[in-house]
Order: structure tokens, then C-alpha cells, then sequence
């Protein structure tokens, strides 16, 4: 974007006001309303103010909230609709906000037959994982969908009735399914009313007016502030406050209407969180979803029962399955004949059955001291224990017929103490852990979670112990979360959700994760540790990160990086403790931006440095044209929270924002030295500052750099190897094939020269300036090669030989190419205009080169020539007729064993004998001008003597 002189100052001083107040964007209350040209304000005069986003910023106020627009026209929920808003940059530059809210208005032309028809079946999947991708951003924003408003339109594919009794009632589905709030947009704009469109509706009938774009910022505003309903549990129920249609959720997951799911209180039967969504009015569809309640206590499925006297498990004592088996208690081994099934009954009371035998735990005898035994039924008394949870998290087993409780006889602490009833003591033998078990791993919301994103520590696997997580010492003593399994979960400082505190060596977690990105991705792990601890990650069952070091964090949360890249794919990341006690909040996975850059501006294509490259603390970041100085270099590395410190390769200091100038300082590791990489169209990023959330910028004709709120100011990122490499560390071989866009890494001046420094598309390898384009009808080519720029290939030539190279290449003026190896001049190519940069053509050259690694370089000469590939091949010398000159004389010819060989004046001469394909089959030196060859080891045939520039045919008769 260009400015106008006069405007400069005006935008120098509007930064100064925007960096002067304490209220800061970061600290707002962020909202990103994504959607499509109903959210953009399509049809409207200026709808930078007239579309619902601002107006719901004006209702809200600036002070504490934050609003974004990320609408676009003519967009899709569906991936596969005719423009889907998944691909546009929009949709990353709304999550890239990390808002704490995100409204959701698709679905308009998703309507549209040739949309409806063939891929309808595809909107509730595509929304759903559209609405989890937002949920699992760092920043954990709540989502409210809309019902999409009423439109009739056929001339533009719009029907009425299939908005209204289809799309409508997806999204409907959606809401239910994702435990989501709805805000009825289509009863809010006239709905069924005639004429509908009358007072909220442009012309067309699709897009509000201001006035409707007004209705729908009113309703948002009205949801973001009404006060979330809140859930009671009294008696055994939970029980919803007052609306209609209710739908409760477990653990985020719908609970069926036969089992309670759709009645305003019911019994429930499990610990976990619970939460339901209301209809706030009968005849409109809008739904707001309720805070949830962690109910604890409640035990439902098979456990592991721990005594906490001395860490065993109560199991069979025999190991068989028969009638009256007493009790006892043995060292954890994962059997099912330590695995109870606890069913919880309506009376309060709970049955304990041993997964293995099938039976049930027991009274012996009516008395205490009485042995505890197992029997087939459990239909008695007898047979029924409460589970009383204590305020340490551990539980008093408590039997039915006569109120004694179950205790390890004597406090034994040796496998086979016998397990009794007894009257009530208070001591650690009547004290006993329920950890869960389980054989079926699964993620723990039912979904993999995303990568990258945000694994948080206490959603690992279901499973149980054992399979999911392995804590043998630990007990959920909060019941805050997950109370039924054995890891301690505690919440944290502001309730601001929950972390896994006081592992110790040995324990682990698991997790399953969808990774998305091939991209080095950086792994931060959130720790907390009054001493010194040790860890990893492994994936897959590998140990992929090593031994990680935590020092003492005396109290604080602390971040432990590493860099990983991981396949495409579902995986199972196992977080594992090997030294100390350590507690973690989360893993924020990100694309790892680290390295040593040069960093050049979109719009002026220079690069940042330091002004007059001044080692000098305070002096301000400015921008020159591209060289190879190291006042241009720029060390990125990672600090933590997505957020990286910029240092400059030539005075050590970084880039801070002490005021309105950016300039380089000693790093103190403060906010406003502290910058995060938001990813644009074309490989271009946005820079953005900690501090205030404001965009690094230039202004044209400027050579310094501010701080602006306008993310259109966006750089490229050049990445500066230490040394030059082959594409993916594999040399090209010769013959074969050589694409354009395989050069070597390295990085500007050492793997290749672009002029101007930017990247045009940023569609493959987007850390290069070197301009990539798709090539038409599949794959990648370099195109617009300048006079001066390069390119370096890595090259193994697997004989010593001539080859004929084939260049792909076009061109929209006569242009040349040089080619070179190991830095001499080999050849010129001189390309004629092919009409237009896909329009390709075939040009050769022989180049004769020695067997063994090599270095060729493409050096544009003249014009601008696009280049695909080079197909190198042997020389064909079929055409190659013998010489009659005094030069060189062969004889006898044809022969069978030797050949006498006269070179005239080359007196001291290297010859090559080669067969017809090119492929050399001998070689030597002849002196003096005359000398004997011995070719006994050739095949039958014609074979091509090279001497110099002079060859000649030479036939072997047998």
C-alpha cells in the first residue's frame, strides 16, 4: 500500500496516539465475526462501518473489547463449495487474532444448488471441525453459530424454502452436536413474515440493509453479554435452570434423550463436566449454552481400588473364579484380576464385581474382622458399599447390611494381606484409591487434537491406568476435573482451566494428535518444578526430543522448547517424567519460525537493518536494499507463547519498541522486545508486537520503521543457511532430471541471487525469494529469471562423458542463459520468445563434464527466461563420421585387440572411448603424438575415440 506524502504525518502521529493509552489491544476482549458478504456488508456504501462487525464494536465500546471483521463475499462452510472459505488467507488471519470469541455466519451460499446438491451432505462435518479448529486456538474462544437470514433469489441460485428447511436445520444439528450457542439470525431479520424483506433488506433480497446489519450486531451483543446460565447439582441431579428444549452434554459429549440428555434435571450416574444448552424462547431457535459443573464423586466403569497404606492394589487372592475366594491385597500388575467394575445404584449404593471372575465383592460374615470374600450375585445387602470420597481425594468403602468399613487387616504392607471389615478407625488402612482402567485408548474429547495447536496437559487419552496415563502413587485429590482418574489435576491461578501437578518419575500421560503441517514445528512445554526435573516426548512409542533438562522454576511457569517434524497423520505422543516431580499446564505446538533471516519488506522490497549499521544500543531499524552485510542478517529464536526475540547477526541486540520508533536494544526479554509471526497469502508475514498487538511497518519512501495498526504491512522472511546444501541434502544426478525449483539451499548469494528479494506466489519453499510459480498442468517452475540473478544446482555426473542437456524453458523476449560448473563458463543458451512465460519450448547443449560431484549454475545473461526442468542424457554420436585429416590416424580399423594411434602436433593427449549412447568405456593418455590402445575388453561394435576436439569411429570385428 502506497501513501501519499501529505497523509505520512498525519499516520505518524495516529501510531503516537494508538501507543499512548494503557489499555492495550492484547488485553482486550478479542472477537472474530467470521463469514461471507452478509458479515463483509456486501451492497453497502461503506461497510467498514455499516456491516454488523463494527457496529458491534460501537455497541460494545473500544475499551474493553476488540472486534474483527473477517467476512468475505461469496464464501462457503463447505470445503468443496465453488469458494470455500477455508482457503482463503482470511480464515488464517482470523485465527491468527486468537480471539476470545468467534462468531460463525456461513451457510448463505452453501444454498446454492450446485453447492447443496452435490456436497450438502457435507456441511455438519465441515462446520464441526471448523468450530473445533476455533476451539483449540491458545487463546480457547467460545463459538456461537447463526442461523443463516431468510434470502430468495433464484436468478443467483437462492431458494427460500431450502434455506429456511435445510441449511437452516443443519446448522441446527450443528449447535445440538457441538454443545454450541445459536443465535436465530433468520427469525431476527423477518424469517417467515411477508414480506420478510421490507424493512431490513437491500434490493436483492440476500444482503441487510445498515439497518438489518444493526438487528444482527444487536443480537451478537446481547449473547456476548447475557449471563451464562448456571447448573446445579443437588440430590444426585443435575439440574438446568429455567428455558425450554434443554440438551445436556458430558465431557462435551450430547447425552442421549434416553438416558436424561433432553430433561430439564435427571440422575446422574458418572463424575464429569456437565453443561446444557437452552432454548431461551419456544418459538425462536436461539439456544445459549450454560457454564459447566464438574460433579466428582460419582464411579461408573472399572477401576483399579489402591489401598493408600501401602500402594497395592485389592485383587483375587487365588486368581480363579470361584465362589467365596477371600480378598487380598498384591503389587500393581495390570491384571484384570485387580480390576473392579463399580456400577453405581439408585439407593446411593454401588456394586463391586471383579473384572476377571465376574463376582462380586462380599461380606464373609456379618462381623467385624470378618474376611471379605467374593460370590455370584448381588442381590443382598451384603453386596452393596458406598464410595464416600474424602476431602484428599481417596475413598472410605463402606458396606450396606453393616455399616463396617473395608480395611487392610493389621496395616499389612505385604502382598497377600488379607482385606476384612472393620468399625470405622480414620486411618490410611480404610483409605483407597479408585483409578480408572480401561482397554480402550481413545482421545479424550473423542477427536484427536489438532497440530498444530494446543495439547492441554489434562486431556490426555481415556483408558485408564496403564493404558491412557501412569500416575501408581498420584490420586486425584481436587476432584476438579476428571476425578475418576488417578492423576491429580488442580486449577489454575484465576480458575483459568486446569493443569496436571506433582508428577513424578516414571509417570506419563498419552495423547492423540492429528498433525496438518509437515512444517519444524516448536514444542513448548508449560512446567512448573520446585527442583531440578528431567522428561521427554516420544511419538509412536520413539523417544523423539531426548533427556529435557527443567531447573527449579521456584514457583513460576516456565517454557521448555524443542523442534520436531512429524508426518502428515494421526500419532500417539506419550509426555514421560524420568527425574524429579514436575507439574504441566499444556504443549503449545506452533510452526517453528527460528533461524537467521534476512527480513524484506513487501512494499518497498528492502531489507531491515541497522541504520548506517551502527553497533549501537538505540539506534533505529531502517531499510536498505538487499547485500550480503550482516547489519541485514537477523537471528529469529523462540521465547515462549508463540512470541520470538529478533536479533541482529551484527551488533548482538534486538528489536524493541521503547516508544514509537523501533530501534535495536540490550535484550531484557520485555514485552515490547517481543514479536509474533503471522502468516499471510503469497508466504508474506505479518510482525506483530507483544506489548500492544500494533503491526511492524514502513512507510513508503521512509527509511524507518514504525509500529502501525494496519495488518496489511507484511515482509518476507529469507532464511540464511550456514552453508550451501543440495535440495533435500540429495545431489541431482546426470543423466536424469534436474527441476528448476530443486536449487540448493543456502539461502541469498550462496544458493542463489534474486534481485529484488521477494517472493511473488510463496507456493513452495517459502523461506527463498526466488519467484516459483505453478507450473500449468501440474508440478512448479522458476519464472522471470533477471539478467545478474542464479541459481546453484548440486550434481553428481555419473560418467565421465558428454551430455546433452535439454532445457525446458520459455520466454516473452529473446533472452540467454550461461551455464557454468564449479564456476567456469561451459556454455551459452540462448532462448527465442516463445510468446508467453507457459508457453514452453526445448533447447539443447552438450556439456562434457568428468564423473563426480559437481556444482552447475544458470546465470540469466539477457531478457527473462522462465525454466522448468533440465533432462540430462549421454551424447548420442551416431552422427559422427571418420576423419580424413593428418590430425589423428587410427589403424588398423576395424580391429580386434589393439589400435595404433597418431595425434599429429597434440604430443601429450587424454583420449576417451565411449559407446554410440555416450556412455564411456575407457580412457587414457597417449604421449609423445603416437601411442598403442589396448581395446581387447570392449564389446563388438562401433565405438566413438575422442582425442581433444578430433573423433573418430573405431569398429571392433569381434
Amino acid at each position: 500500500m502506497k501513501l501519499n506524502k501529505l497523509i505520512r504525518p498525519f499516520l505518524i502521529i495516529a501510531v503516537l496516539i494508538v501507543l499512548a493509552p494503557q489499555q492495550m489491544l492484547a488485553q482486550k476482549l478479542k472477537v472474530s465475526c467470521v463469514g461471507n458478504s452478509i458479515t463483509y456488508g456486501g451492497g453497502l456504501s461503506d461497510p467498514s462501518t455499516q456491516s454488523y462487525p463494527p457496529q458491534l464494536q460501537t455497541l460494545l465500546g473500544t475499551t474493553s473489547w476488540s472486534v474483527g471483521n473477517f467476512g468475505i463475499s461469496s464464501r462457503t462452510m463447505l470445503k468443496n463449495g465453488d469458494y470455500p472459505y477455508w482457503k482463503e488467507q482470511i480464515f488464517t488471519d482470523a485465527k491468527a487474532y486468537l480471539p476470545n470469541y468467534v462468531t460463525i455466519e456461513l451457510g448463505t451460499n452453501d444454498s446454492k444448488p450446485w453447492n447443496w446438491n452435490n456436497r450438502g451432505n457435507e456441511f455438519v462435518s465441515n462446520y464441526k471441525e471448523m468450530i473445533q479448529i476455533f476451539q483449540n486456538l491458545s487463546s480457547k474462544p467460545e463459538v456461537w453459530i447463526g442461523l443463516i437470514p431468510p434470502g430468495d433469489k433464484p436468478t443467483w441460485g437462492f431458494s427460500m424454502v431450502l434455506i429456511r428447511d435445510s441449511v437452516n436445520a443443519r446448522i441446527k444439528q450443528v449447535a445440538l452436536q457441538s454443545g454450541v450457542a445459536l443465535i436465530d439470525m433468520f427469525d431476527a431479520l423477518g424469517g417467515n413474515k411477508v414480506p420478510w424483506y421490507s424493512n431490513y433488506f437491500q434490493a436483492d433480497s440476500i444482503h441487510p440493509t445498515q439497518a438489518g446489519e444493526a438487528v444482527i450486531a444487536q443480537k451478537i451483543k446481547e449473547m456476548l453479554l447475557m449471563p451464562k446460565p448456571v447448573v446445579t447439582f443437588a440430590n444426585g441431579k443435575v439440574i438446568a435452570p429455567v428455558g425450554a428444549d434443554y440438551q445436556w452434554y458430558l465431557n462435551g459429549s450430547p447425552i442421549a434423550a434416553d438416558k436424561g440428555g433432553k430433561l430439564k434435571e435427571f440422575d446422574v450416574k458418572e463424575s464429569g463436566r456437565y453443561k446444557v444448552s437452552i432454548k431461551l424462547i419456544t418459538s425462536n431457535q436461539t439456544r445459549i449454552v450454560s457454564k459447566e459443573l464438574a460433579v466428582v464423586g460419582l464411579l461408573n466403569g472399572s477401576y483399579y481400588l489402591t489401598a493408600k497404606s501401602n500402594q497395592k492394589n485389592i485383587a483375587l487372592s487365588s486368581g480363579q473364579v470361584a465362589v467365596s475366594d477371600t480378598i487380598k491385597l498384591f503389587a500393581s500388575d495390570g491384571s484384570d484380576k485387580q480390576n473392579w467394575g463399580i456400577a453405581s445404584l439408585n439407593n446411593g449404593y454401588y456394586t463391586i464385581q471383579n473384572v476377571f471372575s465376574k463376582k462380586y465383592l462380599s461380606l464373609g460374615e456379618d462381623k467385624a474382622g470378618a474376611a471379605v470374600l467374593q460370590i455370584s450375585t448381588a442381590a443382598t445387602d451384603s453386596q452393596m458399599w458406598s464410595m464416600i470420597r474424602t476431602t484428599d481425594g481417596y475413598y472410605q468403602i463402606q458396606n450396606k447390611k453393616n455399616g463396617l468399613y473395608l480395611t487392610v487387616l493389621n496395616n499389612s504392607q505385604t502382598d497377600g494381606a488379607l482385606m476384612v471389615v472393620d468399625n470405622q478407625a480414620g486411618t490410611d488402612n480404610q483409605l483407597f484409591a479408585a483409578r480408572k482402567s480401561g482397554v480402550a485408548e481413545s482421545p479424550f474429547s473423542g477427536t484427536a487434537i489438532s497440530i498444530p495447536g494446543v495439547v492441554e496437559a489434562e486431556d490426555f487419552n481415556t483408558g485408564g491406568e496403564g493404558i491412557a496415563f501412569h500416575s501408581p502413587s498420584l490420586v486425584n485429590n481436587t476432584g476438579f476435573y476428571r476425578p475418576e482418574d488417578g492423576l491429580p489435576i488442580d486449577t489454575l491461578i484465576g480458575n483459568n482451566g486446569y493443569y496436571v501437578k506433582g508428577l513424578l518419575k516414571d509417570d506419563w500421560m498419552k495423547y492423540t494428535v492429528n498433525v496438518t503441517d509437515t512444517s519444524k514445528l516448536n514444542y513448548e512445554f508449560k512446567l512448573l518444578s520446585s527442583d531440578i526435573a528431567k522428561f521427554h516426548l516420544e511419538v509412536d512409542g520413539v523417544n523423539k526430543t531426548g533427556i529435557l533438562d527443567l531447573l527449579s522454576s521456584n514457583s513460576n511457569w516456565v517454557s521448555v522448547n524443542v523442534s520436531l517434524k512429524l508426518a502428515i497423520g494421526t500419532h500417539t505422543i506419550r509426555f514421560y517424567v524420568d527425574e524429579g516431580a514436575l507439574s504441566i499446564d499444556k504443549i503449545l505446538v506452533q510452526k517453528d519460525y527460528g533461524g537467521k533471516f534476512q527480513i524484506s519488506s513487501a512494499v518497498s522490497g528492502k531489507n531491515l537493518s541497522v541504520y548506517s549499521t551502527s553497533t549501537i544500543a538505540g539506534y533505529r531499524v531502517a531499510q536498505y536494499p538487499q547485500s550480503n552485510n550482516t547489519s541485514q542478517q537477523w537471528v529469529v529464536s523462540y521465547v515462549s507463547d508463540g512470541y520470538y526475540k529478533i536479533e541482529n547477526v551484527k551488533s548482538g541486540l534486538v528489536m524493541g519498541v521503547p516508544s514509537s520508533s523501533v530501534v535495536q536494544q540490550s535484550y531484557t526479554g520485555t514485552a515490547t522486545q517481543l514479536w509474533r509471526f503471522v502468516e499471510k497469502s503469497g508466504g508474506y508475514m505479518n510482525i506483530v508486537n507483544k506489548s500492544n498487538g500494533l503491526f511492524l511497518s514502513n512507510v513508503t519512501n521512509d527509511i524507518y520503521f514504525i509500529l502501525t495498526t494496519g495488518s496489511d504491512n507484511t515482509f518476507f522472511l529469507t532464511q540464511i543457511p550456514s552453508q550451501q546444501l543440495p535440495w533435500n541434502n540429495q545431489s541431482a544426478h546426470i543423466p536424469g532430471v534436474i527441476e528448476a525449483e530443486n536449487y540448493d539451499l543456502g539461502g541469498e548469494s550462496v544458493a542463489y541471487h534474486e534481485l529484488d528479494g521477494v517472493y511473488t506466489n510463496g507456493l513452495y519453499r517459502k523461506g527463498d525469494a526466488v519467484d516459483i510459480e505453478a507450473k500449468t498442468g501440474g508440478g512448479y517452475d522458476v519464472y522471470s529469471i533477471k539478467p545478474g540473478e542464479w541459481l546453484n544446482y548440486s550434481l553428481v555426473a555419473d560418467s565421465t562423458a558428454n551430455y546433452n542437456l535439454e532445457f525446458q524453458v520459455s520466454a516473452t523476449a529473446n533472452s540467454a542463459l550461461q551455464l557454468l560448473v564449479d564456476g567456469a563458463i561451459k556454455d551459452t543458451l540462448n532462448v527465442n520468445s516463445t510468446g508467453g512465460s507457459q508457453t514452453w519450448t526445448k533447447n539443447s547443449l552438450i556439456l562434457s563434464v568428468a564423473k563426480g560431484s559437481h556444482v552447475l549454475q544458470l546465470k540469466s545473461l539477457s531478457g527473462a527466461v522462465s525454466f522448468d526442468k533440465v533432462t540430462a542424457i549421454y551424447g548420442k554420436q551416431t552422427a559422427v563420421t571418420e576423419l580424413n585429416n593428418a590430425q589423428m590416424k587410427v589403424y588398423p580399423n576395424p580391429v580386434s585387440d589393439f589400435i595404433y594411434v597418431n595425434t599429429g602436433n597434440l604430443l601429450n593427449s587424454n583420449y576417451v572411448i565411449t559407446d554410440l549412447a555416450g556412455k564411456m568405456v575407457l580412457s587414457g593418455q597417449i604421449l609423445n603424438g603416437s601411442g598403442k590402445i589396448n581395446i581387447a575388453r570392449l564389446s563388438k561394435g562401433t565405438h566413438i575415440l575422442s582425442i581433444g576436439n578430433e573423433q573418430v569411429k573405431v569398429i571392433k570385428n569381434k
